[in-house]
């Protein structure tokens, strides 16, 4: 299979003018989920309530675990499917709804603490298998019911020998202008700063203004990021059809609707 960034962008790109307004809908949804889950806690140590802070603490996992991670492959269902005309916030919380919640949390909670002791082991080999199982939210989002070791198998099938490009895409494509977008935040928090120590209040005027062209400029690089990625999983995924040894001989049970849609 072959593929480039410039074709998986131009891609990406025609798919944003055709559902920009539902991905923008989709992050704003996904944030306002993330502030609740996070909230208890950031007031827990705003006030510093010592014992009480072990508990908000016990309460932040377990919203990252039984809310975020199956939002996280609900985050991805958005994206595969938006392509295809389902344009839904509620495929942000679809697996919710699935019947196969459970199995959803099992099989994002072994990748997570695969790819993290990985990590904690080797930086580098880390690195490979956050690459290598990448897939596995668009693979449950279609397969929710799979196991994680099976959806993690169909993942390193779909990635091999794609690894390095996807750096690349990271590195090449999008890390600029990560780095870009964030000029305008440190800019202005160093002037504002610098107003504020002077005496003037508009410097929080423009250190406000700097954080939301900042957020406003993360959300659009997001979803350009997010899209680029949906169109390598078409790829990988056709492909992956393709092979005479796909594990299982179901396919994964992955979903005949979700081909490469016309572009």
């Amino acid at each position: 299979m072959d593929w480039t960034s410039s074709e998986l962008k131009g891609y990406a790109r025609k798919e944003m003018k055709r559902s920009l307004g539902h991905y923008i809908g989709v992050s704003f949804v996904l944030f306002l989920t993330s502030m609740v889950i996070f909230l208890p806690f950031w007031v827990a140590l705003d006030l510093e309530t010592g014992g009480g802070l072990a508990i908000f603490n016990v309460i932040l996992w377990a919203g990252i675990i039984f809310i975020d991670l199956p939002l996280s492959v609900g985050f991805a269902a958005c994206y595969i499917r938006a392509p295809h005309g389902e344009r839904n916030l509620g495929n942000l919380f679809i697996i919710f709804g699935s019947g196969k919640y459970w199995s959803v949390v099992l099989a994002m909670l072994r990748l997570t603490a695969v790819v993290f002791l990985w990590a904690l082991l080797f930086i580098i080999p880390g690195i490979v298998k956050a690459y290598q199982y990448h897939m596995v939210p668009y693979i449950l989002s279609e397969s929710p019911g799979i196991s994680g070791k099976e959806a993690m198998a169909i993942s390193r099938q779909m990635t091999d020998g794609h690894k390095s490009g996807m750096l690349f895409l990271d590195i090449f494509s999008f890390l600029g202008w990560e780095i870009l977008a964030s000029i305008p935040l440190v800019a202005g928090f160093m002037l504002g700063i610098r107003m504020l120590s002077a005496g003037n209040t508009a410097g929080i005027l423009l250190m406000v203004l700097a954080y939301l062209i900042f957020f406003a400029s993360f959300v659009v690089i997001g979803i350009y990021y997010q899209a680029t990625y949906a169109q390598l999983y078409f790829k990988m995924r056709a492909e992956y059809f393709k092979q005479p040894d796909t594990l299982p001989e179901s396919h994964g049970g992955l979903d005949p609707r979700y081909q490469p849609p016309g572009q």
